[in-house]
């Protein structure tokens, strides 16, 4: 008998290796059930946006990197791993609408999408597919993590400084994010550095406040509701007084609100005013070719 337990037990411990070797690494699907494991864990999590039965890049993402060594070891030890899928087959409708809700508020257009959270929830890393296999993946999540880290130590040092050092040091720490990333998940900061930095004298305020505008606008538009996203920026441009680059951020956005409303004339004298305004900045290509594909020259 206690031959036969003995043998029971190696097979159990067989099995369990061979999860392990099979690339079983604990996936949940519930976000608040794996916030409340990451903080209680300290650990960030890990949001895989898939469509499992049928998008190719998500099944050789899988395939090459989340079935195998080292991710299978050493990714649960930093992450808790949560799946966000958009299958054919047919989910619950609690599960559906979360995976919705989160794929709009991180913006997620395409799979797969791999994102970094904090255990609050505040993306700081985006990725996909990326070729090498499981060694190398894990390097690339671990240096992504960094990005945290070093949020967190310019958060800290920020909370013993004031004024325009404390909004240096909040702009630092939200350096390596995306603008519109930042707006939405760390709204309360990015309000403080453009307090703090009134009138714009460290260059933070205008930086923040068009990112502000830009998301706003954005949410606007997608609403169908053109009249209040112009609005937006035009009391943009007035209160940031927008000359060179700002304004040519701010117009370039207030085209494509125009376009959307097919105003075209307005949204072709918008471009060209953009143009002018700031003849070396880092949208004169992109408006070009905007005007080039969307307002062809008409023969004679």
């Amino acid at each position: 008998m206690t031959n036969r337990i003995a043998a029971a037990a190696m097979i159990c411990v067989a099995l369990a290796f061979g999860d392990l070797a099979r690339g079983e690494a604990k996936w949940g699907s519930d976000v608040k059930a794996a916030m409340a494991q990451a903080q209680k864990e300290g650990k960030d999590l890990l949001f895989d946006f898939t469509g499992s039965d049928w998008c190719g890049w998500c099944i050789k993402l899988h395939e090459e990197v989340f079935s195998q060594e080292p991710f299978v070891t050493e990714a649960p030890k930093l992450f808790v791993l949560v799946t966000l899928d958009f299958p054919r087959k047919k989910l619950s409708a609690e599960l559906t609408a979360q995976n919705r809700q989160w794929q709009q508020k991180l913006g997620v257009q395409g799979f797969p999408t791999i994102y970094l959270l904090d255990a609050q929830g505040r993306p700081y890393a985006e990725l996909g597919y990326q070729e090498g296999g499981a060694k190398k993946y894990m390097e690339t999540l671990n240096a992504k993590r960094q990005i945290r880290v070093r949020r967190d130590e310019a958060l800290a040092a920020a909370a013993k400084a004031s004024g325009l050092d404390k909004a240096k040091l909040l702009d630092k720490a939200l350096s390596e994010i995306d603008p519109a990333v930042a707006v939405n998940f760390y709204r309360p900061t990015v309000d403080e550095i453009v307090k703090l930095d009134e009138g714009n004298k460290a260059g933070l305020s205008g930086k923040y406040e068009l990112a502000v505008v830009m998301a706003d606008v954005q949410k606007e538009m997608s609403a169908g509701k053109i009249k209040e996203a112009l609005a937006k920026i035009d009391a943009a441009m007035t209160k940031l007084k927008a000359t060179g680059q700002l304004a040519q951020d701010l117009l370039f956005l207030k085209a494509q609100a125009l376009y959307g409303a097919k105003q075209l004339d307005e949204s072709k004298k918008t471009l060209q005013e953009a143009l002018k305004i700031a003849p070396e900045g880092n949208k004169v290509q992109m408006i070009k070719t905007v005007l080039e594909r969307a307002f062809p020259a008409k023969e004679e």
